[in-house]
């Protein structure tokens, strides 16, 4: 289980967001009415989704020890309201030398992170009031 906290006061829309020792502040564009001090909430889910798949990836270069010095990623995500479908797109790039059988595992890897797993599953998603007055 994951625990993680936010706090939003009057600066429009600057939220802190916090986990464990960490924090992290997440905020909308000027354009948007926001100042800009962090990622958008979007943009949030698609850093998730980038970190727990370079780690994924690192992960797995290491045990085999394939010697990849850097794995580069775009994750786009494209989300349709009108037709309540999302597409995300994950675009790899790496410095080093693989073979097509490689390149073929790795796909596979990629795609079996937590992050990706979690976004690939029905979710369910309860909101409530902690506390009643």
């Amino acid at each position: 289980m994951v625990e993680v906290t936010s706090r939003i006061r009057k600066d429009n829309f600057k939220v802190e967001i916090l986990s464990g020792k960490h924090k992290l502040i997440a905020d909308e564009p000027q354009e948007k009415g926001g100042a800009d001090k962090g990622m958008a909430p979007q943009e949030l889910l698609a850093s998730s989704l980038a970190a727990c798949t370079s780690i994924t990836l690192r992960m797995y270069l290491n045990h085999k020890g394939w010697d990849i010095d850097e794995v580069t990623m775009k994750v786009l995500v494209n989300w349709e309201p009108d037709r309540k479908d999302t597409i995300i797109n994950i675009l790899l790039d790496y410095k080093g030398t693989l073979k097509q059988e490689q390149k073929d595992r790795l796909l596979k890897v990629a795609n079996s992170c937590t992050v990706h797993k979690i976004l690939s599953s029905p979710v369910t998603i309860n909101t409530y009031f902690e506390k009643s007055e």
